[in-house]
């Protein structure tokens, strides 16, 4: 089983519950630093059986030809003395679980009168809205919305593999709140007025 542990435990920890990492040798348990600050390094960190890891490591060296460490010689130290996990429960988490909770305010208030209903926030970095009278696909809501400069991600693209169509699968947009909080206030107020239109 292949596990993407990009927002997980034990870092970056941008879950907003308490869980314990699991791990075993039918597991490849895969994460990234770049959740804790640093994006533009993309390193990823493989915990699975050594002969995977090898495998993995080779056709890494294959595909990306020359990889950087960076990220790896910022991090080593971090690991050795429990720095990552002290930013990653400390800072990283409590930001962006202080984000949801102001875009769950904004949602609440802009979109009060309309029929919808927002999953529960759990961590990562995005909320989840389903809007169950919606009249149009989320793909012709993202149309809409794209034209306003406000973008999201139509929630059918993660229900795939469905054997029989699922109202719901089309009725869930996606939206992130790791932008700057007037960023998502308005495009949370835009995302209002654009189904209040509907």
């Amino acid at each position: 089983m292949i596990i993407d542990n990009a927002y997980g435990a034990p870092f970056p920890q941008i879950l907003f519950q308490d869980i314990k990492p699991i791990w075993d040798e039918n597991i490849i348990l895969s994460m990234s630093l770049s959740k804790i600050g640093l994006p533009s390094t993309r390193t990823g960190i493989i915990v699975a059986k050594e002969e995977i890891i090898q495998a993995m490591a080779s056709v890494n060296a294959i595909t990306s030809l020359s990889t950087g460490s960076l990220g790896q010689v910022i991090t080593y130290p971090m690991l050795k003395d429990d720095r990552l996990l002290k930013i990653s429960r400390e800072v990283v988490k409590p930001f962006y679980q202080k984000k949801s909770i102001k875009a769950l305010e904004w949602v609440d208030f802009y979109l009060k009168d309309l029929p919808y209903k927002a999953h529960i926030s759990e961590g990562a970095l995005f909320l989840w809205l389903w809007f169950t009278e919606l009249p149009i696909t989320t793909v012709e809501l993202y149309q809409r919305l794209k034209k306003k400069k406000v973008l999201v991600i139509p929630g059918k693209y993660f229900f795939y593999g469905l054997e029989e169509p699922w109202d719901h699968s089309d009725q869930c947009i996606r939206i992130t709140y790791s932008q700057s909080e007037e960023v998502v206030e308005q495009g949370i107020k835009i995302i209002a007025e654009t189904l209040r239109e509907l």
